[in-house]
């Protein structure tokens, strides 16, 4: 082993502390790089796997009814590749021993196991059999929880007949990979699933011969490329048949969440590790240029024995390398672990046939390259300061540092308030700028990390409230299959401890202004309605006006309307006639592209008399009343889905959020780290530095208690403005994170609430506390007699 290498090795011995908190920063980094990235392609992959494993369409068209005939036509339409048609219906599933009615999706299937699009894999059991006609095929996740194996028989409620069923297998499919209820933000499958039933029962249970309410479509490769103009013309083609909806895979609920999710996984994994690793550099730094002040005349010394330039430069920069290889291996091998974890925690929410976690050996050779080079990069300034010196120069002391006054003792009546403690840290501030404007930095990535953490729960827990506290004030939402009369709302009130009810119209249609068109629905709500309430982006109620529409903007913006437009409308059920309705107001809102009009106006405007398509229920019940409630309920003409609001949002908090929230420990976590191992370094090098200083307060009678104070006050310092610097840089973080979740559905409000913005700072001023534990043990140990027996 040659001498610099020994050299390094003693020195590597020496600083083991101060390089173990910096290599604990870039294990973080890495394994921040390494997880989000390899978990982005374990989903990637899984979604690709998935989609051509099971044929995933590249549209869906909902309609009324549609003869087979009719939509062959649509094969030849210019861009359409394939097309498949279908028959899909909500359902309501009765399950023995289950009292309350479950909401759910039918959608029919070939008989024999053809090739189909948007198919289905097989989890249990097995397809459809010939023994048989009326038999079922579950989706996976509901058949869990609600522990239903093949070879069980189930009751749906198919076209107001309660049918039994013979459970033959479950299945998922890549249509529903993250399955939410509609309206829903979250999966609830112990509330929600799919049924998959035979062609020709559903043809019969539904009166469906020889018809469809369902397209699946594939387009050609150009086509796919820009989709809308050969949509419009499926529209065209189908429009006498009552086109609810056309649906591009871009805009497809499962689809559109899981894009979004890979989306925030790639701003994450290019902000976070940049954070981690930028940080080590930084201390990386200090360290490195107090060595090379230290080892001034060691330096010289090699110089003036013959030692090249360039084999000092090798040699401190092997420092750097030491740092980024243990903490790029070992960020490696965290990052696997976490990867782990990651995808077990997207496989509670997401279905894949197959989402394991695979090895990529160029990420882990990606995460070890930027480990090193932020490492090395770390070094250079204090190499830099070795190098430029001459051999003469080097093997001198170094001149003492300037001591004149600092810009606050320009401050009389300031400075003069300060006790000398008080005077000694902003002197020691003031004079090692660098270093604290590394420490301030480090302080300010900790605290924008915890920041997002915390935001990141605060947004969501602010759609949680926005939803079920301020938009959904019922307790239950029936929904039905075609409009009914107020016979049903009169029926609904007399129901088992209800208090009150409210009707809801809804008219899907297709808007239109010139040549912008969207399809969408208009809600019409009671004057006084008290358990529908539109509110804005704030979460402030706004008035439905008695005449014209209230208007979500980003609706608005699509259709190029401004307040006091009028916008073209064709309902798609009733009297398919244009209709015309001024824009009355446009606000902003969290959900969805809403729009809403006065109950009566709107049956006016349509053309029917009182049609309710919803009615919605406040409950106030016993739990006789309520299992009597779910009993009449399964029993209910036309009804086609029942929501129960209040335990939609207990599942949302108690799975979704609560795993969110062992998210956000995880990342405080992180972010602790950086701040422990900023603080160290910091304090321990300014401990090896004034250990005269340390002495001669030990000699004057200071216990290291009040030394360590005045270490104490200064990382407090650093680290508390330090934290607050952070907290915009935390919040910008935040919003460009959430801004990738954006979508028509919904769009989450970047909101952080005064208590994490408080606890940020609080936070950063415990991991100081903690920190100085170890400071002050050093300075308890410190031999003080020793440092003054030192000569200059």
């Amino acid at each position: 082993m040659s001498i610099l290498n020994r050299k390094l090795e003693r020195e590597i011995i020496q600083s083991k502390g101060l390089l173990a908190a910096i290599i604990a920063i870039t294990i973080i980094g890495g394994a921040c790089f390494v997880s989000m990235i390899a978990t982005y392609k374990n989903l990637e992959s899984a979604r690709d796997d998935y989609y051509s494993r099971c044929r995933m369409a590249d549209f869906w068209i909902d309609l009324k009814k549609s003869p087979i005939t009719e939509t062959d036509r649509i094969k030849t339409v210019e861009g359409v590749s394939e097309i498949q048609e279908r028959i899909s219906f909500p359902v309501v599933v009765d399950l023995d021993g289950v009292d309350k009615p479950i909401s759910g999706q039918v959608i029919s299937m070939p008989t024999e196991p053809t090739p189909v699009l948007c198919g289905i894999v097989m989890k249990r059991g097995s397809y459809f059999t010939a023994d048989r006609r009326d038999e079922v095929i579950i989706s996976e996740k509901f058949a869990q929880v609600r522990r239903i194996a093949p070879g069980m028989f189930i009751h749906l409620i198919l076209n107001e007949q309660r049918k039994k069923l013979f459970v033959v297998g479950t299945a998922i499919s890549s249509e529903y990979a993250y399955l939410t209820p509609p309206g829903g933000i979250v999966p609830e499958p112990l509330n929600y699933g799919v049924f998959y039933i035979k062609r020709d029962l559903a043809e019969d249970m539904f009166g469906f011969q020889g018809a469809c309410n369902n397209l699946v479509g594939m387009f050609t490769p150009d086509a796919r490329r820009n989709p809308e103009p050969v949509l419009r013309e499926i529209e065209r083609r189908l429009d006498p048949y009552g086109v609810f909806a056309a649906t591009p895979l871009k805009q497809q609920a499962s689809n559109l969440a899981l894009t979004g999710e890979l989306k925030g996984l790639a701003v994450t994994a290019t902000i976070l590790p940049v954070v981690f690793l930028g940080v080590a550099a930084l201390v990386l730094n200090v360290l490195m240029t107090r060595m090379a002040e230290q080892q001034r005349t060691t330096v010289g010394t090699l110089k003036a024995l013959g030692y090249t330039n360039g084999q000092i430069f090798a040699h401190f920069v092997k420092f750097g390398l030491f740092v980024g290889i243990v903490g790029g291996v070992l960020g490696c091998a965290m990052g696997y672990w976490l990867t782990g974890w990651m995808v077990n925690l997207y496989s509670e929410f997401y279905e894949f046939p197959r989402l394991v976690n695979d090895i990529y050996p160029m990420v882990l050779l990606i995460s070890l390259l930027i480990s090193i080079a932020f490492s090395v990069l770390g070094t250079l300034r204090g190499v830099h300061e070795v190098v430029k010196l001459n051999p003469a120069e080097a093997m001198r002391e170094r001149p003492p540092a300037w001591g004149g006054q600092i810009l606050l003792e320009h401050w009389r009546w300031f400075w003069t308030r300060l006790d000398f403690r008080w005077q000694m840290v902003f002197r020691g501030l003031f004079r090692h700028k660098v270093r604290t404007i590394i420490g301030l930095t480090a302080a300010a990535m900790g605290s924008a990390i915890v920041l997002l953490a915390l935001g990141n729960t605060d947004s969501l827990n602010y759609m949680v409230v926005l939803q079920f506290e301020k938009v959904l004030l019922s307790d239950f939402d029936l929904s039905f299959k075609d409009e009914v009369g107020e016979g049903a709302l009169d029926e609904a009130k007399r129901l088992p401890g209800i208090m009150c009810a409210e009707p809801i119209c809804y008219a899907a249609c297709t808007f239109r202004n010139g040549n912008h068109a969207k399809k969408g629905g208009i809600t019409g709500i009671a004057p006084e309605a008290r358990m529908t309430v539109p509110r804005n982006a704030r979460g402030d109620a706004v008035c439905v006006p008695s005449a014209g529409l209230l208007m979500v903007r980003r609706l608005a913006e699509q259709l190029h309307l401004a307040e006091g437009d009028t916008v073209r409308f064709t309902p798609v059920k009733g009297l398919r006639v244009e209709r015309e309705a001024p824009v009355a107001k446009i606000i902003d809102s969290a959900f969805g592209l809403g729009v809403y009009a006065d109950f009566e106006y709107l049956s006016r405007l349509i053309g029917e008399v009182s049609a309710i398509s919803k009615v919605q229920l406040k409950a106030q019940q016993t739990a006789e009343e309520r299992a009597e409630f779910y009993r009449r309920l399964k029993e209910y003409p036309k009804l086609q889905s029942v929501s129960d609001i209040p335990e939609q949002r207990t599942m949302m908090e108690a799975d979704f959020i609560a795993k969110l929230k062992v998210v956000t420990v995880v990342m405080i976590g992180f972010a602790a780290v950086i701040f422990f191992g900023s603080i160290l370094n910091a304090s321990l090098i300014s401990i090896a530095e004034r250990q005269r200083e340390i002495a001669t307060f030990r000699v004057l009678g200071y216990d290291p208690m009040e030394i360590g104070a005045i270490f104490l006050r200064e990382n407090m310092l650093v680290n508390i403005f330090g934290a607050i610097g952070g907290l915009p840089v935390g919040y910008g973080i935040l919003y460009v994170m959430i801004w990738q979740y954006e979508n028509d559905m919904y769009v989450m409000p970047c909101v952080v609430n005064g208590f994490s913005w408080m606890l940020t700072v609080i936070l950063a001023a415990v991991f100081v506390l903690v920190s100085h534990v170890v400071v002050q043990r050093v300075i308890n140990r410190l031999n003080w007699s020793q440092a003054l027996a030192m000569k200059e």
